[in-house]
């Protein structure tokens, strides 16, 4: 089992105290979104689930809990954990099971990181979280960079990260037998890697994931991608049940 708890390097979002007028983002337990999910490598589509399956608390915030399941491999899942605020979507972190592994992935952020502002605009930047340290703890970059040590001398090499989230233009979306009238947001991640070998610096913008919010529904498109930039696969919603 691999586990890591993030502390954050920032103060948690302000929660703020206006009330939202919208359902911004409608994380009711029981709501269920439906993605048919293509892969860029002409693999054969899937399908994926998202569904709100309950609360927690993590460091004395409540939270909830999205489930995340596929049909390509179905006993593998992931829980991410979050809490709407009045001013953000806060992150506090997820868990991936690997059924092949017998291993649960952990990362966690204690008071939440900031992954999307709320309400909704468009053409904003803000920030999701900073961090300095060893490759290996980084926290997303795994997901995106070929290895933690890219120099190849047996020792992870140092980076300075900043995740940063940005707003676009409205988008129209065609999904679920509907059109929508969608946020486009992209989660990057600027990192400079220090390999431990050389002290070089080596400067990388990888691009995390693309997301397209549509208000009181959630989230209709996303693509993911790979160290190069390149789309790994796009999900596109194909139905969704929401209690709230």
């Amino acid at each position: 089992m691999v586990a890591m708890t993030i502390g954050c390097s920032k103060k948690s979002a302000d929660k703020g105290t206006a009330p939202l007028t919208q359902n911004y983002v409608p994380f009711k337990i029981g709501n269920l979104w439906t993605y048919r999910v293509t892969p860029s490598d002409s693999g054969s589509a899937y399908t994926a689930t998202q569904e709100i399956v309950g609360s927690s608390k993590i460091n004395g915030h409540e939270v909830v809990v999205m489930e995340i399941k596929n049909t390509q491999d179905p006993e593998n899942w992931t829980k991410q954990f979050f809490q709407v605020s009045n001013n953000a979507l806060l992150l506090y972190g997820w868990q991936s099971y690997d059924a092949v592994k017998g291993d649960t992935a952990k990362i966690f952020f204690p008071d939440g990181v900031q992954w999307v502002t709320l309400p909704f605009e468009e053409n904003k930047t803000w920030s999701i979280y900073r961090y300095t340290g060893s490759l290996a703890e980084a926290p997303l970059v795994g997901s995106v960079l070929p290895s933690a040590d890219l120099d190849g001398d047996g020792k992870p090499d140092r980076v300075v990260l900043a995740i940063t989230g940005k707003s676009y233009s409205i988008e129209t979306i065609q999904a679920a037998g509907k059109s929508f009238q969608a946020y486009k947001i992209d989660i990057t991640i600027n990192a400079t890697v220090t390999l431990s070998q050389t002290h070089l610096t080596v400067p990388y913008t990888l691009k995390f994931g693309t997301f397209w919010f549509v208000p009181e529904v959630g989230i209709v498109k996303m693509a993911q991608y790979d160290f190069y930039g390149k789309p790994t696969d796009v999900w596109l919603l194909e139905s969704y049940s929401l209690k709230g």
